[in-house]
């Protein structure tokens, strides 16, 4: 299950809205113009699987 599923709506449907306006608009690519030549990026998520 996504994590964004679990989290407040309310919260995260405001975010997902700016996101998508910064998106269409081209802020998001003037904003994090270093991040789009990266070959790869560490976000930090991680999943992790025990046997227990």
């Amino acid at each position: 299950m996504s994590v964004l599923a679990q989290l407040d709506q309310s919260v995260v449907r405001p975010a997902l809205d700016r996101l998508a306006a910064d998106l269409e608009s081209g802020r998001w690519h003037e904003r994090h113009r270093d991040l789009l030549g990266l070959e790869e990026d560490d976000a930090g998520y991680r999943l992790l699987v025990a046997d227990l």
